[in-house]
């Protein structure tokens, strides 16, 4: 996922990413749900990164959650 060609968004930012699609999730939901396997992450180092590609399906797990 960590490649020039992919747009990652940092689990910090991954809140604010998915008001664009209309979830109101806090940054401790969207941790619970990379550490549960809920949502496509990768570790890069300390950070967690998830595609931006992969927003729209984050949404969608986090409002059936």
């Amino acid at each position: 996922m960590q490649n020039e060609n992919h747009a990652t968004v940092t689990l910090t930012d991954l809140p604010r990413a998915l008001r664009a699609y209309g979830v109101q999730a806090s940054y401790q939901q969207c941790w619970r749900a990379v550490v549960a396997g809920d949502v496509p992450a990768q570790r890069d180092g300390s950070k967690w990164r998830v595609a931006e590609a992969d927003l729209p399906c984050i949404a969608q797990a986090l409002t059936q959650a």
